[in-house]
């Protein structure tokens, strides 16, 4: 059924209504994308903008309302009917297959064929070669997906997108798991491929990203829409702005997003001597003290992530000491850290920092399921649900109840829970990788305000971090990495946009990623 009022968009979404159970998501929603645009869906996490997108892409076929593509009713049965109808998604959590290579990933269902029906390796390796490099992206389309990191996996499933060459374009947080030097390069191609005619809906919670690429912007706020507007206003006074209007707040300066840095700091509690692994980083030496908030920064490649992991234990040192309180702990463990007090928010909260199947409640209490027991081995729910609470009420983690299974929470309330699993536990050391990778600015200044409350109670942060803002607000002292070394180290009154780039590319700097 053809509806002229839609006909002058690519999609349009009127009236969309989705509940589960009790609980609405998304009140009456109503959406438009016009020919040739991208189209930003701006809100805080819980506000309904991928259960929308989701919608759109046919994976929730229930709900109330109608879509329509130029001007056309559509009832969509699944991804593989919204495809066929020109939209494809990248989702916020991955969508890929570990265990197939990156070629059989970008064409997956769509293997080319020879005449006689098996599949043609040479043509496939060779269009996956093309595509990748359409987004200069240099990996071999032969290697199993498992091999890669997180956001070269995040690159595959936008090339995937890509290859299926649809007009409608759906990016749900594309850019979360992305280096800086990644980020200009996908913003650039939107930015093409808008120019060629594609339509895209895009959604990010960094406001640079919103205000550099899009043309209308979209705000939600609990489910409900509160506005569409023009983005005209593309300086600080624009992203103050939109943030009012996502949060319901008037942010006058967006260095209010930080708390007040520390000063007084004490002892130093953890520290590295010289930490390497063999392939991948050498001669680390860094320390963190009582009350400090220490950042490791760095590009894609800098083995920051690899760094922390040993640390903590969970991957091995080949040489170096790291020490506690003055100690070598010798050979690392995640036991021997948990039993010194040292926790770790991993980069991976999906499949590493929660155990998706169990409520919330459960997944805060995993680090101190010994506080809430009764009898040695019996669990009391009730002492569960009450540190829950606490946790799902200071970190405004949206969800109806405690006994909501973590698989249902958005990606940012995920990242909530785990922070709160390692916050009840009352670690000495608190290492958080990329802890505010997916969440909203309301959230990241929660999370800021608890990790400075964190350091002012005594103990020592060390955070991963690649948005150079979030370095800069948070951190009393910063280390600068590239490829695996320890480029330099710079304190709070030495801390700006521009030294950390010189220092991360180790002062080859081009104009473009500048």
């Amino acid at each position: 059924m053809h509806n002229e009022q839609y006909s002058g968009y690519a999609l349009s979404a009127a009236g969309i209504t989705k509940k589960y159970g009790s609980v609405t998501v998304l009140h009456d929603m109503s959406f438009s994308l016009k020919q040739g645009e991208i189209h930003t869906l701006l809100g805080a996490n819980g506000a309904g903008k991928s259960t929308l997108l989701k919608i759109i892409d046919g994976v929730i076929t229930d709900y109330e309302g109608q879509l329509f593509i130029n001007g056309e009713a559509v009832r969509l049965a699944g991804p593989a009917d919204a495809q066929k109808k020109g939209i494809g998604m990248v989702h916020q959590e991955l969508s890929v297959l570990p265990n197939i290579t990156v070629a059989e990933n970008i064409f997956l269902n769509r293997l080319p064929r020879t005449p006689l029906g098996t599949v043609n390796w040479k043509k496939l390796y060779q269009d996956a070669r093309e595509i990748l490099s359409s987004i200069e992206l240099d990996i071999d389309p032969k290697l199993p997906l498992d091999r890669l990191t997180v956001a070269d996996m995040q690159m595959v499933e936008i090339a995937r997108i890509l290859s299926m060459n649809v007009p409608i374009l759906l990016l749900d947080e594309p850019t979360s798991a992305l280096s800086e030097a990644e980020i200009r390069r996908l913003l650039v191609l939107m930015r093409k491929l808008k120019e060629s005619g594609k339509s895209i809906v895009f959604i990010t919670h960094k406001l640079d990203e919103i205000l550099e690429v899009s043309d209308r912007v979209t705000v939600m706020r609990d489910g409900y829409l509160v506005d569409t507007i023009t983005v005209e206003d593309r300086s600080a006074a624009g992203q103050r702005a939109l943030v009012g209007m996502m949060i319901g707040d008037n942010i006058d300066d967006m260095s209010e997003l930080f708390p007040p840095k520390g000063s007084d700091f004490g002892e130093v509690i953890l520290r590295t001597q010289g930490l390497s692994r063999e392939g991948f980083f050498s001669d680390i030496s860094f320390y963190v003290r009582e009350r400090e908030v220490v950042v490791l920064t760095g590009l894609k490649g800098a083995r920051r992530t690899e760094v922390v992991r040993c640390i903590f234990g969970a991957d091995p040192h080949t040489s170096g000491e790291i020490e506690y309180r003055g100690k070598p702990l010798g050979k690392s463990s995640i036991q021997k850290s948990i039993a010194n007090h040292i926790a770790m928010l991993t980069e991976d909260r999906k499949n590493e920092g929660l155990v998706l199947p169990m409520s919330v409640k459960q997944n805060i209490s995993l680090s101190t399921i010994g506080d809430c027991t009764f009898l040695k081995d019996m669990i009391d729910g009730k002492k569960l649900g009450r540190k829950a609470g606490r946790f799902i009420e200071s970190l405004s983690i949206k969800v109806p109840s405690a006994n909501q299974p973590a698989s249902a929470l958005s990606g940012g309330n995920q990242q909530k829970v785990v922070l709160a699993k390692w916050l009840a536990a009352a670690p000495k050391v608190l290492i958080l990788d990329e802890p505010t990778r997916g969440i909203d600015i309301g959230a990241k200044r929660e999370i800021y305000r608890l990790i400075r409350e964190m350091a002012n109670s005594g103990t020592a942060v060390i955070v991963v971090s690649s948005e150079i803002p979030e370095v800069i607000g948070m951190a009393d002292r910063v280390y600068v990495m590239n490829e695996g070394q320890m480029v330099g180290e710079l304190q709070q009154n030495e801390l700006g946009n521009d030294v950390i780039m010189h220092m991360m590319f180790k002062h080859d700097v081009s104009e473009e990623l500048l």
